[in-house]
């Protein structure tokens, strides 16, 4: 199973026993990490580039 689609599960059990904050703030944690880590492959990929600018 994707790690997405667990992290999905997980949230809907956490509803479902009642734990509506941890339910809600799942998601959102995984958001936030998801868009920290395409933030830092796009900065490497950028710095990688650099040097080739003008060949491209």
């Amino acid at each position: 199973m994707a790690d997405d689609d667990h992290r999905h599960i997980q949230s809907m059990d956490l509803v479902r026993d009642g734990q509506l904050a941890e339910g809600y703030r799942t998601p959102h944690t995984h958001t936030a990490e998801s868009m920290a880590m395409l933030t830092e492959r796009a900065q490497h990929t950028t710095t990688q580039m650099a040097p080739h600018a003008g060949r491209l």
